[in-house]
Parts: C-alpha cells; sequence; structure tokens
C-alpha cells in the first residue's frame, strides 16, 4: 500500500455518483462552521477515506469512529491554513501542485500518473487530496514569509552553533521522528493524553507512524511525516531527551508529556555525530583485511594487531597499501571505490574521516578481523563560506518550526469554530 503525504492543487474532480442514499444524506449534514466556511459530511467522510488508505489502518466503523475527531481537528486546521492564505494573498500554482504530487510518487515509487490511479481505484475524491496539498503548500509560504520578514540569523548565532557542532562531535545522535499533539486552552490535559493514546495503539496494530504524522501531528514537521533529522539529546526538552535516550532502533514510545503538548517518538536510527555539516562527501578507500579466527586467543589478536600497525608504519601510499594486500593474499583487501562517509559504520567513519590523502588508519576491529584504511581520493568537502551557510539554513529551519506552532495557535484562538457534533 502507498504511503503519501499532503500537497496541494486546484479542486478540479466532482464527488463519485452512485453513493447509497443514506450516505448521500449524511455527506450533506455540517459538521463544523470555521469562520464563514462549513465542513461538510461529505469532506470528512472523505479525509477519513484518505487517512485510512494512506496510514494503512483498516477500514472499519470501529476505526472510522475512532480517528473521526482526530480527521475533523485536521480539516479545521487546514481550513484556517487555506483563509490565512487567502488573507496573505498567497496561490498555489499548477506548476507548484503538479511538483508536489511528482514529489509523493517519487517517494513512494510510482510512476508519473501514479498517485491519481491510486486515488481513482480505491474511490477517494480527488478534491480532498487536492485541498490537503493545497493547504500544506499553502502553509509553507506563509511561514516562510513569516520567516523571512521576523527572522534574521546573526554571525554570533551561526558562530555559536558552529562551536556546538565542533564540541558534539563524537557524540551520540538520533535520527528521530515525531507525532505532536499540542495541549488545548480551556480543554483537560487528558484529553490530548488520550488522543495520544489513540495513535500510539493504531501504530502498534500496523498504522504506518509517517502518515499518522502528516494527518495529525502539528508541529511543522508534519510535512515530511514527522522527521526531525538527526539530532542530539540536548536539542530536546529534558522530559524527551529522557526517552530517547534509551530507546533502540526502530521504538516507538508511548505518549510523553513535553511542557506544551505530548510526543509521539519513533527511533529510526542512531549515529555517532560527525560534527559541523558537509555536503555528500566521497571516499575512495584502500584496505588491509587481516582475520581473526572465532575465539582468537589474545596472544592471535595481540599479533594480529601487531601486523595492521606494520602495515599502517609502513605504506606511504595507496600504491603501497594495495602491494601489501596483494602479499597477505586476504579476498576482503582492496579498493573501495566511491563511498560515501556518511554511510560508513561509526568506528570506521571516526577514523577515516580526518585522514589526508595518503595517511593510512590506525587499525581498527571491525568484520570478524582488524582492518588498516588510507584515503586514496576525496571529494565533497564545503569550504568554511558553505558550511556557514548550512549552518543558517539549519538555524532558519529551527526558528520556522517555532513559528509555524505559533501561528496555528494565533489562529486557533482567533477563529470562530462551531463543531456540530
Amino acid at each position: 500500500m502507498a504511503v503519501f503525504a499532503a500537497a496541494a492543487g486546484t479542486a478540479l474532480f466532482g464527488p463519485l455518483a452512485g453513493w447509497h442514499h443514506a450516505r448521500a444524506q449524511e455527506s450533506q449534514r455540517i459538521v463544523a462552521i470555521v469562520n464563514d466556511e462549513i465542513i461538510s459530511g461529505f469532506d470528512l467522510s472523505s479525509r477519513i477515506d484518505l487517512i485510512i488508505l494512506s496510514s494503512q489502518l483498516p477500514n472499519t466503523a470501529q476505526v472510522r469512529k475512532r480517528i473521526q475527531a482526530q480527521v475533523l481537528r485536521g480539516l479545521i486546521d487546514d481550513k484556517l491554513r487555506l483563509q490565512e492564505a487567502r488573507r496573505l494573498k498567497l496561490t498555489v500554482g499548477e506548476k507548484e501542485f503538479l511538483g508536489a504530487v511528482r514529489i509523493i510518487e517519487k517517494n513512494n515509487r510510482m510512476k508519473p500518473g501514479g498517485m491519481n490511479n491510486l486515488l481513482k481505484n480505491n474511490n477517494i475524491d480527488r478534491i480532498t487530496f487536492n485541498t490537503q496539498i493545497e493547504a500544506t503548500i499553502s502553509w509553507q509560504k506563509i511561514v516562510r514569509r513569516q520567516v523571512r520578514g521576523s527572522v534574521n540569523i546573526s554571525a554570533e548565532a551561526i558562530d555559536n552553533a558552529i562551536s556546538r557542532m565542533t564540541a558534539n562531535k563524537g557524540k551520540p545522535e538520533f535520527l528521530v521522528s515525531e507525532i505532536y499533539i499540542p495541549f488545548e486552552a480551556g480543554k483537560p490535559v487528558d484529553q490530548t493524553r488520550q488522543l495520544g493514546e489513540r495513535l500510539y495503539k493504531q501504530i502498534g496494530q500496523g498504522a504506518n507512524f509517517e502518515a499518522l504524522a502528516r494527518a495529525f501531528s502539528q508541529s511543522a514537521t508534519a510535512a515530511g511525516g514527522g522527521s526531525l533529522g538527526w539530532i542530539r539529546d540536548d536539542q530536546l526538552d529534558p522530559e524527551l531527551s529522557e526517552v530517547v535516550v534509551k530507546m533502540p532502533r526502530g521504538a516507538v514510545s508511548k505518549p510523553i508529556k513535553g511542557p506544551d503538548g505530548y510526543y509521539i517518538l519513533v527511533m529510526r536510527d542512531r549515529r555517532v555525530s560527525a560534527g559541523l555539516p558537509q555536503a555528500d562527501i566521497r571516499v575512495d578507500l584502500q584496505q588491509v583485511f587481516l582475520e581473526l579466527p572465532k575465539r582468537a586467543s589474545s596472544e592471535t589478536e595481540a599479533s594480529q594487531l601487531a601486523l595492521a600497525k606494520t602495515i599502517a608504519d609502513a605504506a606511504e601510499n595507496c600504491g603501497d597499501m594495495e602491494k601489501l594486500a596483494k602479499e597477505l593474499g586476504n579476498t576482503r583487501s582492496g579498493k573501495l571505490n566511491d563511498i560515501k562517509l556518511a554511510n560508513l559504520p561509526g568506528d570506521i567513519r571516526s577514523a577515516v574521516e580526518n585522514l589526508k590523502a595518503g595517511q593510512a588508519s590506525p587499525p581498527i576491529k571491525a568484520g570478524g578481523g582488524i582492518v588498516v584504511l588510507m584515503i586514496c581520493g576525496r571529494r565533497g568537502d564545503l569550504g568554511d563560506d558553505q558550511i556557514r551557510k548550512q549552518v543558517e539554513i539549519m538555524l532558519l529551519e529551527q526558528r520556522a518550526s517555532l513559528i509555524a506552532r505559533r501561528l496555528l495557535r494565533d489562529l486557533r484562538r482567533t477563529a470562530f469554530v462551531d463543531i456540530r457534533q
């Protein structure tokens, strides 16, 4: 089943014909009024259809009833986003819409037109999909405008961020995604917690985390499936940090109470921080591999380590390493070309990332043996100006996330919302 994000566009397709009379009556019912615009039963039912398809939830009456309040909340927020975009005279062009759909198709390994076919084959109203995309792109434009108008990243802020990154090199980093459910003014905290627990239960029953984040999370990360990217524990609130550092890969947290709402987190991966941001650094490596027998004695291991150190000290260039590898005759020795530095295991990456061309690494225990590596070629390093630009972009994204939360909170506070369920 494909999982897709919201994007945008013009409503071009009408409701599907042939619906049962009872459902037709339900579709005409007003379920909410947002300022001066209505949300109908048809709007709500169609959005539920879309959420069920994208999140891989079972399409049962029980599930539809359970997620109905959450889905309606998302529809209300989309109305507010679109109304604000109209107030600011921001529009979504056809080119932007088609580009967003194509990105969704690529991310889900679909051919061009695959999304339209998926919706059609599953009887999903196209207007629902288009409106969700339009709301997402419009909101991104609103936030970008606010960031450009009110956020200035100073040279001092960039210097401080670079100092922190340098100091944190070698420390653990976590690839985390989130679902964020904020507390609502005038509503009990337990109501927010119960929503988090329902979503957590749905994930445990096989629902797709990224799709649920897109549908229900109130963070700026929702459009990207909830991804926070690579973060350190000190970049999180203490309540979240305490949980994250203990989570194994693939784990999903129970709802965690933070200062402003509840969070559900998934640990996608862990690594050691490489420090300052780099682009797509790729290296060519020459490797000499020395086997270690299973349950090798300490004497055997010490002997192989001594041999590996001799090789590292003797080799002055990649040609020397290649000759030594051939003399030893191990088939796991040899050249490794065009390797992405970020994809290397943490201990290997730490050993080679700062090597100069022609400089051998210290012996490394890995893969059932001991390896010595030498960089023969390196491409993709960023200059100082490029690093500062990357850091500035990172800081802008952090500010944008905070601004997006504040803007939506303000829109909710000032809106007239009449829910009629």
